[in-house]
């Protein structure tokens, strides 16, 4: 199951980054926000989203504009992917900036109606610590569960 769970990781972070890239290279706000839902309706529990969005209110497109955001981002580091509590996993992943190779966010994932779905979100408090964001409340703080990981490859 723990592959699987890799695999669950390895092509969200992937699909994260070209969501990221398709919805800052789309024409209109309909085409942004149309392959935001499908990005979260694949990955997300009930209730859970994420921080994928266009800036600000752009009804126009602006090429300029948006290849200089493009520019800005890249597929986020997997610290680690275990498995805790029976069929829960947790991972750390970094963040989207890129040359910002520090840890970002903790997430929960576990199998909802039949399919791998993140089920929680905490972000860093930049002291080994994580605080709730949002989904299930696994408490207000967490600690990393991969202190001495620098990275993980698959």
């Amino acid at each position: 199951m723990i592959q699987e769970a890799e695999r669950f990781i390895d092509n969200y972070v992937r699909d994260e980054y070209e969501t990221w890239r398709t919805v800052h290279g789309v024409a209109t706000i309909t085409a942004a926000e149309e392959a935001i839902a499908r990005f979260e309706q694949k990955y997300f529990a009930d209730g859970l989203g994420s921080a994928l969005s266009r800036p600000g209110d752009t009804p126009d497109f602006d090429v300029a504009e948006f290849a200089q955001l493009i520019s800005t981002k890249q597929s986020r580091k997997i610290f680690c992917v275990k498995a805790v509590d029976g069929p829960t996993f947790q991972c750390v992943l970094g963040s989207a900036y890129k040359g910002n190779q520090d840890k970002f966010e903790l997430i929960h994932f576990r199998k909802e109606g039949g399919e791998l779905k993140i089920v929680s979100s905490y972000y860093t408090n930049f002291d080994g610590t994580f605080t709730y964001v949002g989904g299930e409340d696994l408490g207000e703080f967490l600690d990393d569960p991969c202190p001495d990981m620098e990275s993980s490859e698959h």
